[in-house]
């Protein structure tokens, strides 16, 4: 018996097997780069409290962010192209629950008042990776797990998650072994695809899934209906 998926089932399948069951693991969070020493732009010493502020000021722009832990001094370093959005999930508490990384981890144990939001630098749209990747190879920042903005380079999956992912089905029905899930995450490491490029993949692995050869038209409404599934 085959599944098919829907956008909203596949979304939800991607949430509650993937996101929220170790997904993102750890790897030596410390390279021996110093800590971020630099003045920001701008600085708010309490998120909860300031964040009709933090909304306003950074409203459609485009900016690199830091979060400090007033606790343990220890911090994470991010980009947004769209500020809005980005903002809106560190402050969405159903958000913080979902997503499996350390500094929504964090944020959900202290709380945001006890947290400082910084404003590196404000940026160009296109200029936020590249900024972001910028201060990731001069310092050191201690809920960050990847190495490259944006990317899975760097990144490790725990024996323990591994374990779980193996023999289990992805979201198109295909098992994988243990060794395979880690060729996969090896050959993929640091690899990134045009928009283009990703948009084939799932009209191949749909059509692969179901079974079926479908028609040009069939196929371009295939790849349009996918085009309204994106994880951020």
């Amino acid at each position: 018996m085959k599944t098919i998926f829907t956008t909203k089932s596949l979304s939800r399948y991607i949430k509650n097997n993937i996101l929220s069951s170790g997904f993102i693991s750890t790897r030596k969070l410390s390279r021996g780069l110093p800590k971020f020493h630099l003045n920001p732009v701008v600085s708010f010493t309490d998120p909860k409290e300031q964040k009709e502020s933090i909304f306003k000021i950074c409203k459609d722009r485009s900016f690199v962010y830091r979060w400090i832990n007033k606790n343990n001094g220890k911090d994470y370093l991010g980009s947004t192209s769209n500020a809005k959005s980005r903002l809106s999930q560190y402050f969405d508490f159903k958000t913080l629950s979902i997503f499996n990384m350390p500094i929504y981890k964090a944020i959900l144990k202290y709380g945001h008042s006890n947290f400082i939001f910084e404003v590196v630098e404000f940026c160009e749209p296109e200029n936020a990776i590249q900024r972001e990747q910028y201060y990731l190879d001069q310092f050191d920042f201690d809920y960050n797990v990847l190495e490259k903005a944006n990317s899975l380079y760097g990144f490790k999956h725990s024996e323990e998650t591994l374990e779980k992912f193996q023999g289990r089905q992805n979201a198109l029905g295909f098992n994988h072994s243990l060794e395979t899930l880690e060729k996969l995450r090896d050959a993929q490491t640091g690899k990134t695809h045009s928009p283009e490029a990703l948009d084939k993949m799932r009209e191949q692995w749909a059509i692969r899934k179901l079974d079926i050869n479908p028609s040009v038209e069939d196929s371009s409404n295939l790849v349009n209906s996918r085009k309204k599934l994106r994880v951020h």
